[in-house]
């Protein structure tokens, strides 16, 4: 793998407090939705949509397998952390900062082993939280 192929494999960093920087191939769940609440009139024809509740997504984050246990004993623990998703330029320097606050495990896989394949170990890791701000530099 050439310097730059690997370099573009790391363009995703989650930062948690208290486990150190990890890189990621993928990242999404960058978003969230509002729900409506929805409330019928006495004589309306039709009914009136108000703004709900809003629900961020899951992060979802891919990397492959590395030797470094942090982020499964962190499922383990499950204890809530604060954070960052950071995209990364193709130089390696910080283009854009998305901060979650109170971010828990909900979900680690680890890689599906097949001897007979020639793929890549994915680790795989899912965190719900309390909101997310986009913190760009």
């Amino acid at each position: 793998m050439t310097a730059s192929a690997a370099h573009c494999a790391d363009s995703f960093q989650l930062e948690l407090e208290g486990v150190s920087r990890a890189s990621f191939v993928t990242a999404r769940g960058l978003g969230g939705s509002r729900r409506a609440f929805v409330y019928r009139e006495g004589g309306a024809a039709a009914p009136r949509q108000f703004r709900g509740s809003f629900e961020f997504s899951n992060l979802i984050l891919e990397r492959g397998v590395t030797r470094d246990s942090s982020l499964f004993d962190w499922f383990r623990s499950g204890e809530p952390r604060s954070g960052a998703i950071v995209l990364l330029g193709g130089d390696g320097r910080e283009l854009v900062r998305w901060t979650f606050a109170r971010g828990w495990p909900c979900a680690w896989e680890g890689p599906g082993l097949d001897a007979a394949a020639s793929t890549l170990a994915i680790e795989r890791i899912e965190i719900r939280h309390e909101g997310i701000e986009w913190a760009s530099r």
